[in-house]
């Protein structure tokens, strides 16, 4: 499973001299962005701070901005020029941490800013999959508008479809599926997204997928049918289900 890229905002320190490090490496300029402080933020621009200067972590101040939805800071530090493409430490983008938390408005202001749609981490995980992991269907509603592909794939091979049907997200596997999403797909250990929906017994996303023609007969590369994975959890209601679908025993 892929981890979700998070880091606490520590707390500022408002009579630090400016240009000096803070509790993990974080400037003012970082802390303050954070914070959504945007007439800070634009003072300490206009006295000469680093606008790409990095935490321990390599996050930048745009990249707390977006991570925090702070839309009018994100705006300044853009205008300000900015690097919408800067990576941290490991390789996230701002993108991607509006992305995963949900921050619908802050990645529309990003790729408008020219923020790569595509762009992969170094566990392999895009906006698009960070979204779905979150839980937040209006910015994958947004990601998709913008070119986000349905069937990109993570470090794992799991899809942004997958996904959504192992964490029951009906909203967002309708609107993936809309988009052309691969419901026969399958991950690095030949999953697919009903395998795993039916191994977390997600009655509603597996109702949905078997509508749009899920193979249920289908095995992984251990042998197993999304009947055995929910037999072998006991939920009994997708077992139904997916034998009123045609599964065999």
């Amino acid at each position: 499973m892929a981890v979700f890229i998070l880091f606490g905002i520590p707390e500022a320190a408002p009579s630090q001299e400016h240009g000096a490090a803070e509790k993990g490496g974080a400037t003012p300029l970082i802390l303050a962005a954070g914070d959504g402080e945007t007439d800070a933020v634009k003072r300490l621009l206009d006295r000469g701070a680093e606008i790409e200067a990095k935490d321990e972590n390599g996050t930048t101040a745009l990249m707390w901005a977006s991570e925090n939805g702070h839309a009018d800071t994100v705006h300044v530090l853009l205008d300000r020029k900015a690097g919408v493409e800067t990576t941290d430490a490991f390789g996230t983008t701002a993108l991607m941490y509006a992305a995963l938390n949900g921050h619908a408005d802050v990645v529309k202001i990003l790729l408008a800013a020219g923020a790569d749609v595509h762009a992969k981490n170094r566990q392999g995980s895009t906006a698009l999959i960070y979204t779905v992991q979150s839980g937040y269907p209006e910015t994958v509603k947004v990601l998709l508008g913008r070119g986000a592909d349905p069937n990109e794939r993570g470090g794992d091979g799991t899809t942004p479809l997958m996904w959504a049907a192992m964490k029951g997200q009906s909203d967002a596997v309708n609107l993936l599926l809309a988009a052309g999403a691969d419901v026969q797909a399958k991950n690095h250990r030949g999953a697919t997204a009903l395998i795993l929906a039916a191994d977390q017994g997600q009655t509603e996303t597996v109702k949905i997928l078997l509508v749009h023609g899920a193979d249920v007969n289908v095995k992984d590369d251990g042998g197993m049918t999304a009947l055995t994975r929910a037999t072998r959890k006991d939920h009994a209601v997708v077992a139904n289900l997916l034998r009123q679908a045609g599964a065999k025993e």
